[in-house]
């Protein structure tokens, strides 16, 4: 866009859509030398953010991307701070038909503009505020990726309004699946995205028309969470429930402090403990050593087990849970004889255990 067209009063552009490439991002100091000064910066964050918005004309800022990716373009993408923003591929981008190629997000706009001017030429009787929005929705309902001329054209008509059901769903701290029913006019195309690692599309993450996507829950570790999908620009909440409190499978070291027997050395080893807690907080389960809770009980952050061995009943020991996922405590050490399995001697072995 010329600046000079900021001199004209904004009802000659009741017509005119602005598409304004975001800016590139320069260091203070870079590879070419420049040095930007205070003001330069200043004036590098005011644009396109000075340029008239919803007082006739209308302006899309495009920022650039990866070819084939919909993440930013960490070398792109200035004078964003606050807006609205559209992405469109700014990296080796086809400027001339002998194969020149360049990059910024100068070249991701064209993209943008074509798109819009086919949008206008199509819909002649259409507002200038209605394409945009228009563009604008169908940007997002097809996962933030560059929609088509039909995809506009169907949004601009007011054909594609969109529903989904159920609207949130819900899991134990196993997880597990489920599925979602899109339901819209035919020919409205939607995409699926999920914005949580632990939640996975599994089938169905676009569509055109009615349809159903599949989801999968990973087991939870951890406290209550949520996360979303968002489903035609629509989202659809998930939560799930948290392990209750110690249980699950800890794995970490075993500190053993020897004795003066032969075969009874000290030294540290791999360990785990099995534990599951009901909701009354008493505490069950077993070590990789053969050590088994023959009861057990949690307060706060305190465990307190007694444990059955090859020796007999011992305990109680208390262990020290730091609330979320690390446990630190003791148990009986023994060392005895392989051949007669007589107790020579009997100390303590501390471990810490990581879920």
């Amino acid at each position: 866009m010329p600046i000079s067209a900021c001199r004209q009063s904004p009802g000659s552009f009741d017509r005119t859509v602005f598409v304004v490439a975001a800016g590139n991002g320069v260091a203070d100091t870079g590879t070419d030398g420049l040095d930007l000064t205070s003001e330069l910066r200043q004036l590098r964050a005011a644009f396109p953010a000075v340029f008239p918005s919803g007082q006739g004309p209308h302006m899309i800022v495009v920022g650039g991307t990866q070819q084939g990716s919909t993440g930013v373009d960490t070398g792109f993408n200035y004078s964003t701070d606050g807006m609205d923003i559209v992405y469109a591929p700014g990296r080796s981008v086809q400027v001339s038909a002998s194969g020149c190629n360049a990059d910024g997000t100068s070249f991701a706009a064209p993209a943008v503009s074509n798109l819009i001017a086919r949008v206008l030429a199509a819909n002649p009787n259409a507002t200038v505020a209605h394409v945009t929005r228009a563009f604008m929705n169908a940007y997002m309902v097809k996962g933030y990726k560059l929609p088509t001329v039909s995809d506009v054209t169907a949004q601009l008509a007011g054909n594609c309004s969109y529903s989904i059901s159920p609207a949130s769903g819900s899991f134990g701290a196993t997880g597990g699946s489920d599925g979602v029913t899109v339901t819209t006019s035919a020919g409205c195309s939607w995409t699926a995205v999920s914005n949580a690692s632990w939640i996975a599309i599994s089938h169905g993450s676009s569509g055109s028309g009615n349809g159903t996507l599949g989801y999968w829950v990973d087991a939870n570790t951890g406290p209550q969470r949520s996360g979303t999908i968002t489903i035609a620009g629509l989202t659809f909440t998930v939560t799930q429930a948290g392990v209750i409190g110690v249980t699950g499978t800890w794995n970490g070291t075993l500190s053993m402090p020897g004795a003066n027997f032969s075969g009874c050395n000290a030294q540290t080893i791999s360990f785990y403990l099995d534990l599951t807690e009901g909701s009354n907080s008493n505490v069950a389960g077993s070590t990789s050593n053969g050590r088994t809770i023959t009861s057990g009980s949690r307060s706060g952050d305190s465990i307190t087990v007694t444990l059955s061995t090859m020796f007999g009943a011992r305990g109680p020991y208390v262990w020290s849970w730091d609330g979320a996922n690390t446990i630190t405590g003791s148990m009986p050490y023994f060392c005895y004889d392989l051949g007669t399995g007589a107790l020579q001697a009997e100390s303590t072995e501390t471990f810490t255990v990581v879920r």
